[in-house]
């Protein structure tokens, strides 16, 4: 096997490979497949729960395939500069010379001088490998900066130790052009609800937390991702890219969305005033007294009340009076999340969680519950 590729090309590929190659070790896990194709390379990683391969335009001088291990050639291939029209190196030729796969590179410098580099690395004759994994049948289609959005305001509310399955990711519940994500830890409950033009079948999906991690290193701003979403497989294919990992399944998802209209008292705050409040003394909560806030609001003004801290925000135009406890980092990250400049907190008493919710779109609710008052 001889091809020669370019730089900017195959560093692209091995950013990818990181993805789901693991580094530093001889394991399947930290193995890569090369592979020629017509006018392209396949590149390629499987660790056994995920994997990620991509199609790279290449000079192919002669056909072939080789396994090898990752870690030493994303080294040697990052620490080159690519071409800029002067300096730089312009591509890497990748040959196969048994028992080893020679990587060899030539590097202009400023002062008119030639480097070459080289690289060799053995061939792995046994691997784990399995063919490349195909889309072939597409169940929903959707924006990369709508998921990128929708992920960024649930990744908080997912915990990914629980032994709880439903949990551990992102639901992607399917309603005719209405994808409602949804995501909770049983502390916090995150539901941001978009509707628009996708081509979707109405469905109940799940994309794990380990899925979410990878395909937001994946993604590129504003392009159509195709997925195919099956009980053993969730596959996603983006330009020339297929990145995949095994489904993540549940029984039945709780039944939340009463939870939303359990309420009896309304204020509308300013989203960073209330931030910057408790993000000012987070670092000091009692984590052993699940990091107890009180929100209370009296005589206008709504107060944020722990051990050792106050934060006090007057001028709040309303005669409710309420107060109940928080965890106070999971108010911070579910404020973070949200992304209106206003927002309503609902509530109802001291037994009860608040709810906070987008004020302009109304698109995205969340849900912290209370804790027991001492």
């Amino acid at each position: 096997m001889e091809f020669f590729i370019k730089t900017d090309a195959v560093q692209r590929a091995v950013k990818l490979l990181s993805v789901t190659a693991k580094v530093n070790t001889l394991s399947f896990e930290g193995q890569i497949l090369i592979k020629t194709l017509d006018d392209k390379v396949l590149f390629l990683s499987n660790n056994g729960k995920s994997g990620i391969s991509c199609e790279i335009p290449a000079k192919i001088i002669t056909s072939g395939e080789t396994t090898v291990t990752y870690s030493k050639m994303k080294s040697f291939i990052m620490t080159f500069s690519p071409w800029d029209g002067e300096t730089g190196s312009k591509d890497f030729q990748f040959v196969t010379k048994s028992p080893r796969l020679h990587i060899n590179v030539i590097t202009s410098l400023e002062s008119g001088l030639e480097t070459s580099s080289s690289l060799k690395l053995d061939q792995i004759k046994s691997s784990a490998f399995v063919s490349q994994v195909k889309l072939t049948e597409p169940n929903l289609i959707i924006n990369s900066s709508l998921l990128k959005s929708a992920i960024d305001k649930a990744i908080y509310a997912i915990d990914p130790s629980s032994g709880i399955d439903y949990v551990k990711g992102l639901r992607m519940l399917v309603e005719g052009e209405t994808i409602r994500f949804t995501s909770t830890n049983a502390r916090v409950l995150s539901d941001y609800a978009v509707s628009g033009n996708n081509k979707l079948k109405d469905g109940d999906y799940f994309l794990s937390y380990e899925f979410l991690m990878g395909l937001r290193r994946v993604l590129i701003d504003d392009t159509q991702l195709f997925f195919e979403i099956t009980n053993k497989k969730t596959i996603l294919s983006i330009d020339d890219v297929i990145f995949w990992s095994t489904t993540l399944s549940y029984k039945d998802y709780p039944e939340y969305m009463g939870i939303f209209s359990n309420f009896d008292k309304t204020v509308e705050v300013d989203r960073e005033t209330l931030l910057n409040g408790i993000t000012s003394f987070a670092d000091v909560l009692n984590s052993e007294d699940y990091n107890r806030v009180t929100i209370s609001l009296k005589d206008n003004t709504l107060s944020l009340i722990a051990d050792d801290a106050l934060f006090e925000y007057p001028g709040i135009l309303s005669n409710d009076e309420f107060s109940l406890d928080v965890d106070g980092v999971d108010l911070k990250n579910t404020l973070f999340s949200l992304g209106d400049d206003t927002l309503k907190l609902k509530c109802i008493d001291a037994n009860h969680g608040i709810i906070l919710e987008s004020s302009g779109f109304e698109d995205h609710k969340a849900y912290v519950v209370n804790l027991k008052v001492r």
